[in-house]
């Protein structure tokens, strides 16, 4: 398993290098629109798209980020959300916690809450801003009062319960 790190990232460059040997991986690169390819070993393409802003890293394996510090992932309120690709994570503002999309909804990552390590609280909002479907075969509870907005739908699939309680 090849090591990569990205050294530069322009709309007209893309480099990475072996960390190990430090030697270029660079098999490949293209240039369409301000979009740039770049292909590397491994089965590894990064593209850089300078109209977006947006770099997209693709990996026929799993992906490994090694060190000892931390990632930064995206930050927003709910009226900044993207739209949604599946997979996609970031931390919400307005409820101070990380969610993420999975296809066809945001959702927020992680159980319940509480002071310290006591995980007793679970926090929901008391008002439903997005459509929303439960997952089949599984319930959902949520504590109200609840207000759903005008024109948001709470699907619920047959054998699925939601209860408010």
């Amino acid at each position: 398993m090849s090591t990569l790190s990205v050294a530069t990232v322009q709309t007209a460059n893309i480099s990475a290098y072996n960390t190990t040997s430090n030697t270029s991986l660079t098999t490949g690169n293209t240039t369409a629109g301000g979009l740039v390819t770049a292909l590397y070993t491994g089965g590894v393409v990064i593209q850089s798209n300078s109209s977006t802003n947006a770099i997209n890293i693709s990996a026929t394996g799993d992906t490994t980020i090694n060190g000892n510090t931390a990632v930064t992932i995206p930050t927003g309120n709910v009226a900044q959300r993207p739209s949604g690709i599946t997979g996609m994570l970031r931390l919400n503002t307005d409820i101070s916690r990380f969610e993420g999309y999975n296809g066809s909804n945001w959702g927020s990552l992680g159980g319940a809450t509480g002071g310290g390590v006591d995980d007793a609280f679970y926090e929901n909002t008391n008002t439903i801003t997005t459509n929303y479907t439960i997952t089949t075969g599984k319930n959902a509870m949520t504590g109200g009062p609840v207000t759903i907005n005008s024109g948001i739908v709470v699907t619920v699939p047959s054998g699925s319960y939601w209860t408010v309680v």
